[in-house]
C-alpha cells in the first residue's frame, strides 16, 4: 500500500514493522524506508512530522492502545488524519496475539478522547485462511492545538 502511495500519487512515505526480515525485503523491493521498531517504545517517531497515519490491524496487538493513540496525536501536523482499521471484536474468534477486541463505541470513545471529526465505518477483510470476517474502520482529525 505504501509503494502505491509512493508511485502512484507521490507521496512522500514511512514504513513501521516489528519483522526485521519483511522490513528489509519491502525496502529492497519497494524502495521504501520502514524503520524496524515497536510503535509502542519507539523514539525514531517526530512530532508534527506526518500529515496521515495508517494504522491496519495493529491497535489489537499492542499493549496499550490509548498511548499509541497519543504517540500518533503527537505525530500528525495540525489538522492530520489518522486512518485505522481493527477487526470487529464482537465476530472476533479467540486470537491470543489480539490483547485488546474493539467495539464500534469504543473505538469511537478511544479516538474522541484525542481526535475530532471522528468517523466509524463497518467493512470486512480476509484474514490470514482468507475467511470473511467483519472489521471496524475509523478516521478522525489531529485537533487544533
Amino acid at each position: 500500500f505504501l509503494h502505491y502511495l509512493k508511485m502512484t500519487l507521490g507521496c512522500n512515505v514511512l514504513g513501521m514493522d516489528v519483522n526485521k526480515e519483511v522490513a528489509q525485503k519491502s525496502m529492497r523491493t519497494l524502495g521504501i524506508k520502514i524503520l524496524v521498531s515497536n510503535i509502542e517504545t519507539s523514539s525514531d517517531l517526530k512530532d508534527n512530522a506526518f500529515d496521515i497515519v495508517l494504522m491496519f490491524h495493529l491497535l489489537e496487538h499492542v499493549e496499550s492502545p490509548l498511548e499509541v493513540l497519543k504517540k500518533t496525536n503527537r505525530c500528525l501536523r495540525n489538522g492530520g488524519t489518522v486512518v485505522i482499521e481493527v477487526p470487529d471484536g464482537k465476530t472476533e474468534p479467540y486470537t491470543p496475539d489480539h490483547y485488546h477486541f474493539f467495539s464500534k463505541d469504543s473505538l469511537k470513545r478511544s479516538l474522541e478522547s484525542l481526535f475530532s471529526d471522528v468517523k466509524i465505518f463497518e467493512g470486512d477483510y480476509r484474514d490470514a485462511a482468507g475467511i470473511v470476517r467483519s472489521s471496524l474502520r475509523a478516521s478522525g482529525s489531529k485537533k487544533p492545538a
